[in-house]
């Protein structure tokens, strides 16, 4: 899919290769506001296909999982060409799950992350794998005593979790699982609280140890945030010490179960405004910019198949590769989801593996 559009009358168009190359500048954008209604930027003519080429995974109703369960969930994902799984958390609240000696985990699984990984590896799959994450973070936000904490557990189970299983072919990279949005750091000040007491004193322990691409996954939503400030917000986040960043499309998160984070028809504009900030007038940012494609509804059940379809063909031209949150729940074979839901979560994976294959 080529998209071109006119920015101050001119035609710009960038390859992927040529993006790579760019030189970064550690700096905000300074001097020139983009609304979301003004020439937008295109960044090439689309770095990726609208296909499901990951998905995030998380160990709830998988705890126990056998080696074989482990085996069956890949090669499963294999057939609609999952390449890339990312661990959203592998401590979360009391729970851990890999073999750990900290202190602060009541419940422990020391078999899930190693079984994942072994499966992973079987099947060719990579591996990001999520660190530390803790609730009290959504209302602590620009708390660095809190952050400070979160930090120093990731740090401490990156450091564990490398020495026991860096050695895996499928381990690829780390995940920060903090997950930031514009409304938390719209100033300077406040994103450097987030950037210096958090994301690089996390990503930097990571480079240290294993010299692994490091990933976060940032949110919006429109009702808090116009795209111009998920520019700004993104350039910030583009300074940090960090090799992938994700930006989950907003169309099934909901605070009340029927209004999305995002209408389908304004994502387009959110995503090349975020991409302006990473890459256009002051780039700050010379890693990938990935799409986190939502594939379930507001109230939480299975998205149908041909809005899906949708979300792909809006983020493709803006994206180096789509990830999903997530196929599990969503189009898995063992989702959790009962009666209708379950219903839709087949007819989702059905379809979708037609559209893949075709």
């Amino acid at each position: 899919m080529t998209l071109i559009f006119l920015f101050l009358n001119a035609i710009i168009i960038v390859s992927c290769t040529e993006k790579d190359n760019q030189q970064i500048v550690d700096q905000e954008i300074v001097g020139t506001e983009k609304t979301s209604n003004s020439a937008m930027l295109t960044l090439g003519p689309g770095c990726t296909d609208p296909y499901l080429s990951g998905t995030f995974v998380d160990f709830w109703n998988k705890s126990t999982w056998s080696q074989t369960q482990w085996n069956d969930y890949m090669d499963e994902m294999l057939l609609v060409g999952v390449e890339t799984v990312i661990v959203q958390f592998t401590a979360y609240n009391q729970y851990v799950w890999c073999n750990s000696s900290n202190s602060y985990s009541t419940e422990a699984y020391a078999n899930a992350l190693p079984r994942l990984l072994t499966a992973a590896s079987n099947t060719g799959i990579e591996v990001y794998v999520g660190l530390y994450f803790n609730d009290e973070f959504w209302s602590n936000t620009t708390n660095t005593s809190i952050l400070n904490t979160h930090a120093n557990r990731s740090k401490e189970l990156a450091t564990e979790i490398w020495n026991q299983y860096g050695s895996y072919s499928s381990f690829a990279g780390w995940y920060i699982s903090h997950e930031p949005a514009p409304y938390y750091y719209d100033t300077t000040l406040k994103f450097n609280i987030f950037k210096n007491n958090l994301v690089n004193a996390v990503s930097n322990h990571c480079d240290s140890i294993s010299n692994k691409p490091v990933a976060i996954a940032a949110f919006f939503n429109e009702s808090l945030s116009s795209s111009n400030d998920l520019l700004y917000f993104m350039n910030r986040l583009g300074g940090c010490n960090l090799d992938v960043i994700m930006l989950q499309d907003g169309t099934g998160a909901s605070e009340n179960g029927t209004t999305p984070h995002c209408a389908i028809g304004n994502v387009a504009t959110y995503f090349n405004d975020a991409k302006w900030g990473l890459y256009g007038e002051s780039p700050v940012f010379g890693g990938d910019f990935w799409s986190d494609t939502e594939t379930f509804k507001p109230d939480g059940s299975p998205e149908t198949f041909t809005k899906v379809e949708q979300k792909l063909n809006i983020v493709d031209a803006y994206v180096t590769k789509i990830v999903t949150f997530q196929y599990f729940l969503d189009m898995g074979i063992d989702s959790p989801h009962t009666g209708s839901n379950q219903i839709a979560a087949d007819s989702l994976r059905s379809q979708y593996r037609t559209y893949y294959a075709n």
